[in-house]
């Protein structure tokens, strides 16, 4: 099993290399559905791969392969103390406390909007119109919105909500919140997260002006309702700089679409760099390093060996292959450490 510290590291490179792609070849070259799948399923790549142990045999390998991949092996089973990943975990638990608390107060409020809000049918949609909602916005299929006296705006607004909600942002946006609250540590998720975003908004701008409204005035309902609430589970229309926003309006979609088969070579590389562990064939002994298995010992300073134990009868390790299988009929070296 690999060590924290070592998923940790490979999930935020795996993350990077993924947000250096989307930034290369996907952005503003493929349509807004296109960004939106890239971007779910490069976190949920990221974060799954470097989960994955799949075996390879190494004894065919090259001898400075069998000694890379060892090395590496070996550090991910034996880094860091029983104190430092108590601390560590003792961090990341805190985080993610602080993370769930901090959605649950969102939804908290959200609740309470709609609770004393009127709630009505707004352009077949589910509505609540409330003073407390500074700023138009959706979330699932109800769109909340300030009292508005202008008709005109009003139909700028809920067509955009209305494309948030057609398109299920939202559903989006969770997923990704909770992506965000497990995995706090990572910052690529979090820039991923805001890129969804701003894809979303977009998206949602180039519907509602499918509509028939014109530009200028669509901008100028933006600027003005530009102040509000800002939730992180929610659709807000104040959320983006709008120079961005307004300049996305003015062009034509990017139709590329075919670059998103670049997904599978950069799973099969992710596959290669942080899922693909050494795995000795069953020729060889079976070595156990304080009850955890491994491939090899060479590395161990003699100073910290306490004892070595070499097991070669049937008597003594039937009972290891239950566990390991048939490499333990090969003999079996335990190496007990110094503590």
């Amino acid at each position: 099993m690999k060590s924290p510290v070592l998923y940790i590291i490979e999930s935020l490179i795996c993350s990077g290399l993924f947000l250096i792609v989307y930034q290369l070849m996907i952005d503003r070259a493929t349509s807004y559905l296109i960004r939106r799948r890239f971007l779910i399923l490069s976190v949920a790549v990221s974060c799954m791969i470097p989960l994955l142990q799949i075996p390879i045999a190494t004894n065919n390998l090259p001898k400075s392969i069998q000694t890379t991949y060892g090395a590496i092996n070996t550090q991910a089973e034996h880094t860091g103390s029983n104190a430092l990943l108590y601390i560590g975990c003792t961090i990341y638990l805190l985080g993610v406390l602080a993370m769930a608390t901090s959605a649950f107060s969102q939804l908290y409020r959200l609740r309470r909007l709609h609770r004393y809000g009127k709630e009505t049918k707004e352009g077949g949609q589910s509505t609540v119109i409330s003073k407390a909602v500074k700023s138009p916005f959706s979330f699932w299929h109800t769109i909340y919105l300030p009292p508005i006296a202008n008709d005109a705006e009003r139909s700028h607004i809920l067509a955009h909500e209305c494309a948030h909600i057609l398109h299920g942002h939202s559903k989006e946006r969770i997923l990704m919140e909770v992506a965000k609250t497990v995995f706090w540590f990572n910052p690529f998720i979090w820039i991923a997260t805001r890129w969804l975003t701003e894809v979303q908004e977009m998206e949602a701008d180039r519907e509602a002006l499918s509509n028939g409204f014109k530009l200028n005035d669509y901008q100028a309902t933006l600027l003005k309702y530009l102040f509000g609430v800002n939730l992180d589970v929610i659709n807000c229309m104040s959320r983006h700089p709008l120079s961005y926003r307004f300049k996305a309006m003015t062009k034509v979609q990017a139709h590329q679409n075919w670059r998103i088969w670049i997904l599978l070579p950069m799973v099969m590389l992710s596959l290669a760099l942080f899922a693909v562990t050494p795995s000795r064939s069953v020729s060889g002994p079976l070595i156990l390093i304080d009850g955890q298995q491994a491939d090899r010992f060479d590395h161990i300073p003699p100073e910290q060996i306490k004892a070595v134990t070499v097991l070669k009868d049937s008597k003594n390790i039937n009972k290891y292959k239950q566990q390991y299988g048939q490499q333990a009929g090969n003999g079996i070296i335990l190496i007990e450490l110094i503590k």
